[in-house]
């Protein structure tokens, strides 16, 4: 017996195609399969009707001629299988048994990458946003996820345009002695460059708009109107409509692409998954590279007490956070798998809403009764009913 059989939850040995008989042992429910030469893993399936995909995987073709892959049939002896109610938990399973199959490779099984964030160094000298799915140490700030490195790309250059942050680095690295730019001519650059800003002062700009990401946007605008109102006054209209640039600029950044874009540390979700029926929610707790799965939550949710439900909502709900505000204490060290897991939240971040089910960003603030209210609202995405009599499609 292998390391990994006890994380499935059925198997069966086989040997060349399957009989009906057989097939009917295999459920036809989703999850991951995994086909198996004795002890020896041999592939890894993520499937929504896992006895198709065995069929389809282990029947003999019509034509053998036309057969460009291996003959699986003639390798494989055990068919093992792990249940999923939904697809984020599939992908999940899936990430989680590929480690145990293929510890040194398992990397090369998963269809996703990790996510992309952008990066700022604040104790360089001349700090600047760079876009990466690797994450840094040190006094780095992160954030992020974003869909995609091009995406990254676009809010980083909107950074600049909206903090007149330098955007060719070989120059910067001579300030104070290189010529100005022409974005410096045109007011559209603090010009560190030849040292009409200094380098603290610019490292503050920076600053300035990494503390915009985390959520300081309210400040930054008015300060803007009023230096541009301040400009305009002056008769200084070229530099009143630089301003009024950056102004116009910062709308960029409520693109919908752009709505995860947080700190690193708030990368904290509860996410709500299909549970295998239509009374049934499960639900996983993600702290940045760590997802463990809470006890599922039965629908409708059950209320408190009459004389508690002002205070406390829903006590299912209520012991729900309780239990993220201890995963969410807790400092995980992201690792290659850490990276992988985020990679998929991301993922599920941005889906449609019928695959992402309901993810909610998890905070101190957040309480049972508004969980309760967004579960309902989400409530056909999640494939529930009050009417316990339908039965779930498998």
């Amino acid at each position: 017996m292998s390391n990994w059989d006890f994380m499935f939850d059925g198997q069966l040995e086989v040997a060349g195609s399957l009989d009906d008989a057989q097939l009917q042992r295999i459920p036809a429910k989703r999850g991951v399969v995994l086909l198996a030469a004795g002890n020896r893993p041999i592939q890894l399936i993520t499937a929504a009707r896992i006895r198709q995909r065995v069929r389809t995987r282990l029947d003999e073709p019509p034509d053998e001629r036309v057969r460009k892959s291996a003959d699986l049939r003639r390798i494989t002896t055990r068919v093992l299988w792990k249940l999923s109610a939904g697809p984020f938990e599939a992908d999940l399973d899936h990430l989680e048994l590929a480690r145990a199959a293929w510890p040194g490779e398992y990397a090369a099984q998963i269809t996703w990458k990790p996510p992309w964030f952008i990066h700022v160094d604040l104790d360089a000298a001349y700090p600047r946003f760079r876009r990466s799915r690797k994450f840094p140490s040190g006094n780095v700030r992160s954030f992020g996820p974003f869909i995609s490195g091009a995406e990254a790309e676009h809010f980083i250059t909107a950074l600049r345009d909206a903090f007149g942050l330098c955007r060719d680095h070989r120059c910067l690295a001579q300030s104070p002695n290189a010529r100005r730019c022409a974005y410096g001519q045109m007011q559209r650059c603090l010009a560190p460059c030849d040292g009409t800003v200094s380098a603290d002062e610019y490292r503050l700009a920076v600053s300035r708009a990494a503390d915009f990401i985390a959520g300081d946007r309210k400040s930054l605008r008015r300060e803007l109107k009023d230096e541009m109102e301040q400009a305009a006054g002056k008769l200084e209209f070229e530099r009143a409509a630089a301003i009024k640039g950056r102004l116009e600029r910062l709308d960029e950044f409520n693109r919908p692409t752009y709505r995860h874009a947080r700190p690193f540390e708030e990368f904290r979700f509860l996410v709500f998954q299909p549970g295998g029926s239509r009374r049934r929610v499960r639900v996983f707790l993600v702290n940045r590279g760590e997802i463990p799965a809470a006890a599922s939550l039965r629908y409708p949710l059950q209320q408190a007490e009459a004389d508690d439900a002002a205070t406390h909502g829903n006590t299912e709900l209520a012991s729900l956070l309780e239990q993220m505000r201890i995963v969410a204490a807790r400092e995980p060290r992201v690792d290659g798998a850490g990276a992988l897991r985020m990679g998929l939240v991301a993922r599920y971040l941005f889906s449609g809403p019928r695959r992402r089910g309901l993810i909610v960003r998890f905070t101190e603030s957040l309480r049972p009764e508004k969980l309760a209210r967004m579960i309902g609202a989400s409530s056909g995405d999640l494939g529930l009913s009050r009417n316990s009599r339908r039965r779930p499609q498998e």
